[in-house]
């Protein structure tokens, strides 16, 4: 978890020296982040990341899907950096695979600097960063052939009281505990009790699951349509521990 006062450490890896460039300058110029060092994909970057131990890499790498796993799988050789993945691919297999292959988060070129800055700090924080594509991706059924979800799942929604309803939606909108209790009037106390309850009920084990859960049984909006234009609010940030082979294990936070 950072320090108050202590800017993020940043590294930008970008193929593209302008790209790089306004990345750096951007980022440079922002309160609470200082970018440590900077890279091209196509060079040894991996000592520098390792030599400057930046609390976040900023992994730029246009639509290219070869140099985003390339990367990412050498990044898995320092499992203290978290990575946030910048892409314009829309791919959901890419950012399935991104998010198994360790990165914190995905996003698009076309978010605004504030969102950037915002995702930044929550992976600095050891919370990913999804939004509702990649949630939508990773709620579909694994290429392996795995089933459906099947009609139960429905019928252990329909468990859920109101109150618990509204919090799962709220999950997905990516608002966090404290959020939630200002938004409902409770406190963070109950709303890790009501997390608990839909948990048991639902069969899931943590916050991610849940938005999967969610996505798969179409009951919140998937993800929305690129040809409509931009909206906002369609961020999920999901509080979760990093840890070896997705073992998501900070369940309520």
């Amino acid at each position: 978890m950072q320090t108050p006062n202590v800017p993020i450490r940043i590294m930008v890896i970008d193929h593209r020296a302008i790209i790089k460039a306004a990345l750096e300058r951007l980022l440079a110029g922002r309160s609470g982040f200082e970018v440590v060092a900077a890279a091209t994909t196509d060079t040894a970057f991996l000592p520098a990341v390792l030599c400057h131990t930046p609390d976040v890499v900023l992994l730029s790498v246009g639509s290219d899907r070869d140099r985003a796993f390339a990367c990412l799988t050498s990044l898995r050789e320092t499992p203290s950096v978290r990575t946030l993945l910048l892409t314009d691919a829309t791919d959901r297999d890419l950012h399935q695979d991104a998010i198994r292959l360790g990165a914190y988060g995905v996003m698009s070129p076309e978010s605004s600097p504030d969102t950037l800055a915002k995702a930044l700090d929550c992976i600095s924080r050891a919370e990913y960063w999804i939004d509702r594509v990649t949630a939508a991706a990773l709620a579909q059924p694994w290429r392996n052939g795995q089933a459906p979800a099947s009609a139960g799942n429905g019928e252990r929604f329909a468990t859920l009281t109101a109150r618990e309803r509204g919090i799962v939606a709220l999950i997905a909108d990516g608002l966090r505990n404290k959020e939630i209790s200002v938004r409902l009037n409770i406190s963070e106390t109950t709303v890790r009790h009501h997390l608990t309850s839909i948990f048991a009920k639902l069969a899931v084990s943590d916050r991610l699951a849940l938005v999967v859960y969610a996505f798969r049984n179409g009951l919140v909006a998937g993800a929305p349509d690129r040809s409509a234009g931009r909206t906002g609010g369609t961020r999920a940030v999901l509080t979760l521990a990093k840890a070896p082979g997705l073992d998501l294990s900070k369940r309520l936070a």
